[in-house]
């Protein structure tokens, strides 16, 4: 069994570039060149955004191998777990197994062939620090969307064939069937769904992606200011940012929009892929604070004995990281890994070592 990993969210300048591409994309050529036209860019794309938590990104899934939980890299066991969760969830499993029955149920899911997978946010004392939701006393996990994907069997070499659905914010051809699963999610102790909080809507025009990044960070500063769940449960202060979504063509999109203190990279000032004056300042938007937790929270492990090991976990991550989510800056900016990888390791070692002090 594998982890069915949440697909990658990346930043709204991806979101624009993409929908640009699948505006004008009429194909390849005899000689496997793109193809555009000239149709023009549509001025009113609508996003539908949710607030962004600051926790762990987990699942509950099920197939005909049972329930199971899993992490955003491993399954989880009570052997193996992530700050209690599989424990709080399999304490629960049949109020669980409830839940999975209306899925399998509203979707006909053939659990022999499929499995569903419940994505969501872990969050409360202990699993992160500095946002206003880390005091939920608690540890509680919020839905924040459904995926009906094909089994993956271990001796599988290539990804199983066929199409994973998403349900996100459960978004279905009856508007009623969103609070009956919202309701559902709210018998399980400790459990919520996100879509029971404050949301956004948000329509742009791409030919002014500019203006239209302004607006969001004004949207996702307020957020940072004070986390509407957080506050809604009783708790004042620091949120992490939106995650926004819409469909265009019949493709599913997403990007996140951070604050400041919780960006990896500083998307709220950079809304194309615009040319970076020099490898320093690629530095300066991409190797943050914000990155260098990210990297430390999910490689870190306890068992480091000493600096060096922690860094030789931390910082190869932090340059995967930035080659996934930074190449188009990378690529307009004539930058290239080989020119980044030593400046990118000073900083994260500067950044490390900073943190200690203070």
């Amino acid at each position: 069994m594998k982890v069915v990993k949440f697909d990658k969210i990346f930043q709204f300048r991806h979101l624009v570039e993409t929908i640009k591409h699948l505006t004008r994309y009429k194909g390849m050529d005899e000689n496997k060149n793109v193809i555009y036209d000239d149709t023009p860019f549509p001025k009113e794309v609508e996003l539908n955004g949710n607030i962004k938590l600051h926790g762990e990104n987990v699942s509950v899934r099920y197939d005909n191998r049972g329930l199971r939980t899993q992490s955003k890299e491993v399954l989880l066991s009570n052997e193996k777990d992530l700050k209690y969760f599989n424990k709080m969830v399999m304490s629960n499993s049949n109020l669980w197994l409830n839940v999975i029955e209306k899925f399998r149920k509203r979707f006909n899911i053939n659990f022999e062939t499929h499995t569903l997978i419940l994505y969501g946010e872990y969050v409360g004392l202990g699993v992160q620090k500095k946002v206003a939701i880390s005091n939920l006393e608690n540890k509680s996990f919020f839905f924040i969307s459904a995926c009906i994907s094909p089994i993956e069997r271990e001796n599988m070499t290539e990804p199983p064939k066929g199409i994973r659905t998403w349900y996100d914010d459960l978004i279905l051809p009856s508007a009623d069937i969103s609070h009956v699963w919202d309701s559902e999610f709210g018998n399980i102790p400790n459990t919520y769904s996100i879509n029971n909080y404050k949301k956004f809507k948000f329509t742009f025009d791409v030919n002014d992606s500019d203006n239209a990044l302004s607006e969001i960070n004004k949207l996702v500063d307020e957020v940072e200011k004070q986390c509407p769940v957080a506050l809604s449960l009783g708790f004042d202060g620091l949120g992490e940012g939106i995650v926004w979504r819409t469909r265009y063509k019949g493709v599913r999109l997403l990007c996140k929009s951070k604050g400041e203190k919780h960006s990896s990279s500083r998307d709220r000032y950079v809304s194309k892929a615009a040319d970076v004056e020099s490898v320093k300042n690629f530095i300066d938007i991409t190797v943050t604070k914000s990155r260098l937790e990210q990297a430390m929270n999910i490689n870190l492990d306890g068992t480091e004995k000493n600096d060096g090991q922690i860094l030789g976990k931390i910082s190869p991550w932090i340059k995967k990281d930035i080659l996934e989510e930074e190449a188009d800056i990378m690529k307009a900016s004539g930058l290239t890994i080989q020119m980044l990888s030593t400046p990118i390791s000073k900083r994260v070692a500067k950044l490390y070592f900073d943190r200690k002090i203070n």
